[in-house]
């Protein structure tokens, strides 16, 4: 997306637009849009601000209510963690203890909301400079989250006692990529964040093959309501489990339980003969609340979120 379709959004009289948007229909769109441009407003303006109704629109079932109030990407929003998911990952670093958290590649800042939502410092840096837009206007009420444009790797992290990586899996034209050197940053690169920073967490593709992941990491595989979303990797005091792999399975209201196998997680698989489980450990979880640190519109979507990670 160009960051000219942004900027006309965030003067005061872009946002008056999309507040005053009636909720999107897919049918009354166009009529809305020539009524709109009928009125003398500029038709650029117009298109932007209908897009961003669109969008909001699909974003309600990643985000909830907060939907309303915040800007997205068409990639952007495909590619953000949900809410419920960014809750659990900031469980994480607040309970290994960290306080000031990068977030690199935040996209849209999902994941930069729920971190600074639940107290900590967050330094968040997306290269595309649309998205870091976006980015800004969603973290606009979370005082101790900051937005730089530029590269991940490139930024200066002084300070910083976690990092939370999401590398690009697609090209530029959107086609997947599959190898882990492709991504942008490349793995290994990310990987080696770890010598300086112990607390490591990286979200992948959820067709991460065991062989490539490292011999101290914890990995995750998360599904919500019966999809495959992402592969985590945890390092160091993130990952209290220590080393092997697990399942995180959630429904739709984020309750559900965890399989875990403790161990080297680049083992090959151990295939359960038939009538036999394989060697896993099983607990349930609850979903996690929103502490009262989220403010404006996100507390009362937070709360119903963060509190549920908490006891997992």
């Amino acid at each position: 997306m160009d960051p000219a379709s942004i900027r006309p959004l965030v003067d005061p009289a872009g946002w008056a637009l999309l507040t005053q948007l009636p909720p999107y229909d897919p049918e009354q769109a166009l009529a809305l849009g020539s009524a709109l441009r009928g009125t003398g407003l500029d038709a650029d303006l117009v298109a932007a601000a209908l897009t961003q109704s669109r969008l909001r629109a699909r974003a309600v079932g990643k985000f909830g209510d907060l939907a309303a109030d915040m800007l997205f990407t068409p990639d952007g929003l495909e590619q953000a963690t949900r809410l419920s998911v960014a809750a659990r990952h900031a469980h994480r670093f607040r309970t290994a203890g960290a306080t000031h958290v990068a977030d690199l590649g935040c996209g849209i800042g999902s994941d930069a909301m729920a971190l600074a939502g639940m107290g900590m410092q967050v330094l968040a840096v997306e290269r595309d400079e649309a998205t870091a837009m976006v980015a800004a206007v969603n973290l606009r009420q979370l005082p101790e989250a900051r937005v730089v444009t530029g590269d991940a790797l490139a930024v200066d992290l002084t300070g910083v006692d976690g990092v939370w990586a999401d590398p690009a899996r697609r090209t530029g034209a959107g086609r997947r990529l599959h190898a882990l050197a492709d991504y942008s940053p490349a793995v290994d690169r990310l990987l080696a964040l770890r010598e300086r920073i112990p607390s490591l967490g990286l979200k992948l593709g959820p067709g991460l093959a065991h062989a490539d992941i490292p011999g101290d990491a914890h990995a995750q595989w998360l599904s919500v309501a019966g999809d495959v979303l992402e592969a985590d990797l945890w390092f160091g005091p993130l990952a209290p489990e220590g080393p092997g792999r697990s399942a995180l399975v959630l429904d739709a209201a984020g309750t559900g339980h965890v399989l875990g196998e403790a161990g080297d997680p680049s083992a090959p698989v151990e295939q359960a003969e038939a009538g036999r489980s394989a060697r896993t450990s099983t607990s349930r979880t609850a979903p996690s609340s929103a502490p009262a640190s989220w403010r404006g519109s996100r507390a009362t979507s937070a709360a119903t979120c963060s509190t549920r990670a908490s006891r997992t």
